[in-house]
């Protein structure tokens, strides 16, 4: 179990203790299962780059609400093990209370 200590962007999070996989050690995770930008139908009412800045900012707040404080398990299914390294941050799915977070954002791509 690691406990989540600090939100950086809208899937991104900062964790202890720190992770190992594939020989690589961190504290930074990428949440995989939605990306923070709204859905096609969401973001006709705004640029693109408006639409970008809101929609990170409400990931971030929600993913703040949901796991700050909070210990959740870290998962990497078979088929996500090809690019679980990312400029030192590990992709994977991100679970609170057996539930996979990204059920939790529905109305992200």
């Amino acid at each position: 179990m690691f406990k989540v200590e600090k939100v950086i962007d809208g899937n991104t999070i900062v964790v202890n203790p720190n992770w190992n996989f594939a020989n690589t050690t961190g504290n930074e995770i990428i949440v995989r299962g939605y990306v923070p930008m709204f859905s096609k139908e969401v973001s006709k009412k705004w640029n693109d780059a408006d639409e970008n800045k809101i929609a990170n900012k409400l990931a971030k707040k929600r993913l703040e609400f949901l796991l700050i404080d909070k210990f959740v398990e870290l998962k990497i299914r078979p088929t996500e093990t090809g690019d679980c390294i990312d400029n030192g941050k590990m992709r994977c799915r991100v679970y609170l209370n057996d539930v996979d977070i990204s059920k939790y954002f529905p109305d992200f791509n």
